[in-house]
């Protein structure tokens, strides 16, 4: 028997190295290598948040101020409060501008100084407002709302002697303000041809008109506080119809066009294939599309030599284009225009629709303005 049961034990022993090698267990019951069983977690409760008690609010202390004074900026501040550690709260400055009276507590002397705000002398700015220039006291600024408005009705009735301001100003009632539209943008094209032979103009065009434009456009900017022009300069125009696609593609209203490129008496010459002559089609294209896309009273200068000789009573380019655009204003040069010899003088701008009228002067030679009503006539 004693026998037996130690070949039995070899048996699970051999049997038990086995199931390690192969990285399993022995089980005792069935005595055979079996997997290893993965033990399931046990699931934690969650235990819900316990709520905090909201803590009782202490009563407010209630704020008084014991001693106060001006700052530069005119404000009135608390110096000294009971308790101590008491922010102001309350409509405290409310009250001390309904009263309009400044009141300064001195704890020693135990007497209260009352301070009325008054202007003494004052000016008119460049928006018209009156603008309070020395006061009574002299570190005293105005605590009433509305003061300049009571200022102004007291400067309306006397003018001449203004005097102190003792009245209390009425109260009026807010008016509402309409909505402003935004205005749209307006555009000062300029086009230029894809041949010059000779080199008349600048690589980037007439630098010298660019710049009086532009600085046109930031004055309005940064003075009048008015952003609604912008200035595109596009290059290298070959043909009428390239012409035609830009107008399409602009998005505004165009408040002054410049046309730079080589011209005689009757024609445009963009390039040796896109020459505009007079009285052809691609003058009516030219014509039907500045039609749709010029501002009422926008004008076009025809930076080229010779489109206007004879003047607004001869056949030439100038009044051909004039005559089929009638209304706006077209400058066309007698003669050939030499570098430095065109000069701007002075920008109009239209009050109705915004358009640009620039007055062009030439000292050696005419330069015309055309213009024709509908029935064909002069402007």
């Amino acid at each position: 028997m004693g026998r037996k049961k130690s070949a039995e034990k070899e048996k699970e022993l051999k049997k038990k190295k086995e199931c390690k090698e192969k990285g399993l267990i022995y089980d005792k019951e069935t005595k055979e290598c079996r997997k290893r069983l993965k033990k399931k977690k046990a699931k934690k409760k969650v235990s819900s948040p316990k709520k905090k008690k909201s803590p009782k609010k202490k009563p407010k202390k209630q704020c008084k101020c014991l001693d106060s004074k001006i700052t530069r900026k005119g404000e009135v501040k608390c110096v000294k409060r009971n308790p101590a550690r008491c922010r102001l709260s309350g409509n405290w400055y409310v009250e001390m501008e309904k009263k309009n009276i400044i009141e300064i507590k001195n704890i020693n002397k135990k007497k209260i100084i009352k301070k009325a705000c008054t202007c003494v002398d004052f000016k008119k700015n460049k928006k018209g407002k009156y603008i309070c220039l020395s006061r009574v006291p002299k570190g005293c600024r105005n605590l009433v709302k509305n003061w300049y408005q009571h200022l102004d009705d007291v400067i309306k009735e006397n003018d001449k002697n203004l005097g102190k301001l003792e009245q209390s100003p009425k109260k009026k009632s807010p008016k509402k303000k309409s909505p402003k539209k935004k205005s749209e943008k307006k555009i000062i094209l300029i086009l230029k041809s894809a041949e010059d032979h000779n080199g008349a103009f600048d690589k980037d065009g007439d630098r010298g008109l660019f710049t009086v434009f532009q600085s046109y456009i930031d004055l309005r900017k940064n003075e009048l506080k008015n952003n609604n022009y912008e200035m595109i300069y596009i290059d290298k125009i070959s043909n009428v119809y390239q012409i035609h696609d830009i107008l399409n593609n602009i998005k505004y209203k165009i408040a002054h066009l410049i046309i730079m490129s080589h011209g005689n008496v009757n024609s445009l010459y963009l390039s040796h294939e896109g020459v505009i002559k007079s009285n052809t089609k691609e003058m009516d294209i030219l014509a039907n599309s500045l039609r749709e896309k010029l501002l009422p009273h926008a004008s076009i200068l025809l930076h080229s030599c010779l489109v206007g000789e004879g003047g607004p009573n001869a056949y030439n380019f100038s009044s051909n284009l004039a005559k089929k655009i009638p209304g706006h204003i077209i400058y066309g040069s007698e003669k050939s225009i030499n570098r430095g010899d065109l000069d701007l003088q002075f920008i109009f701008t239209s009050e109705e629709d915004g358009s640009l009228l620039p007055i062009y002067h030439i000292e050696k030679y005419p330069l015309y303005d055309f213009c024709y009503k509908n029935d064909g006539k002069k402007c």
